[in-house]
């Protein structure tokens, strides 16, 4: 409920089955160049709570990119991109004149936002922080984001780095120094070239591409427990796909990574899967073989006994707008080359 736009979900389970909904959201009486993000609950039989406002602020601008974690003991948390501490000019010029902010919810309430990062201004130029990632690791957040060389179009078509930081559990304006992950070589990277994912036993992994015109590569790279950096990178595969991966780790370590396999009027969902530990995957494979039309933007997920679920956008031979949201449960990526299990 509430608001005429609606973009941005994101969405967390806790231990008790509570879903926890943030998103952006603007109403025909908000000012110009503006979005504020909003929080509603699902309870376990589906009741919906009011939608409240997690950080208002008067210079907030466009609060957008949420995401979201929650830990064991029924602690969520929050990291967004929000223009509350840049002036009126640069909001009106970019919503990417902005910083990451992270909150905490806690006896119900959201705590005031923590400044994460500041865009440097070394070169007079100044940088925009984007597309944030939130994950849970035993007693500690991780965060990763992509920073760009400035807050144009031409500037935001690929980051110049992507950063993380970590931060304890319990101290909330305890962020380290952030530290580089990977720096822009070769091919476009960030955005939404990139996902991080975790498990309750504190494995986090992050699995991204590198574009370039007409290929993809696709890298892994894990973080154990209580690490002060990241696995070498591991090269997954090369070629057309690999677009918009989405990543979840399940319980036993195994990586599940869900893309865009093609491009244009030619993109199916593809698959692949990781061992824990391993360096190679199983696939990649395409797991919508059989079906017309174009499936893209796929979100996998997995279940406390270790099963997948993807879910994804159909879009119908002749459309040109997706019309349909649909699932595959339980794919096995090992199955074949031209099929899928599930």
């Amino acid at each position: 409920p509430g608001g005429d736009v609606q973009f941005g979900p994101a969405a967390v389970v806790d231990g008790a089955g509570i879903v926890h909904v943030v998103y952006s959201a603007s109403s025909a009486g908000d000012p110009a160049n503006s979005a504020t993000l909003m929080y509603a609950r699902i309870s376990a039989d589906g009741e919906i709570s009011d939608p409240v406002s997690v950080a208002p602020d008067a210079n907030a601008g466009y609060q957008m990119m949420p995401a979201i974690a929650a830990d064991p003991d029924g602690g969520v948390h929050l990291i967004w991109r929000d223009q509350r501490l840049v002036s009126s000019e640069a909001r009106a010029e970019h919503p990417a004149n902005a910083n990451l902010f992270v909150s905490d919810l806690v006896d119900g309430t959201w705590t005031a936002p923590v400044q994460l990062t500041e865009p440097d201004t070394a070169d007079g130029a100044g940088t925009a922080d984007a597309w944030p990632h939130l994950a849970l690791q035993k007693d500690r957040l991780v965060a990763v984001w992509s920073i760009y060389s400035g807050a144009t179009d031409e500037a935001m078509k690929s980051a110049s780095r992507i950063e993380w930081a970590t931060r304890p559990l319990d101290n909330p304006t305890g962020w380290s120094e952030p530290v580089m992950l990977l720096e822009q070589t070769d091919g476009e990277i960030g955005g939404r070239l990139i996902d991080v994912a975790g498990n309750a036993d504190g494995q986090i992994a992050a699995v991204y591409g590198a574009f370039a015109r007409t290929t993809n590569a696709l890298m892994l790279r894990r973080l154990d427990p209580g690490a002060a950096d990241w696995s070498p990178e591991i090269a997954l595969s090369g070629g057309d796909f690999g677009y918009m991966p989405s990543i979840a780790v399940a319980p036993d370590g195994k990586l599940f990574i869900a893309f865009n396999a093609g491009r244009n009027k030619n993109v199916e969902v593809g698959g692949m899967a990781v061992p824990a530990g391993a360096d190679k995957p199983i696939g990649p494979v395409s797991l919508t073989p059989a079906e017309d039309g174009l499936q893209a933007r796929a979100v996998v997920a997995v279940t406390a006994s270790g099963v997948p679920w993807i879910v994804y956008m159909h879009q119908p031979i002749g459309s040109n707008t997706a019309t349909e949201i649909r699932t595959l449960r339980g794919f096995d990526v090992g199955q074949s080359e031209t099929g899928a299990g599930g």
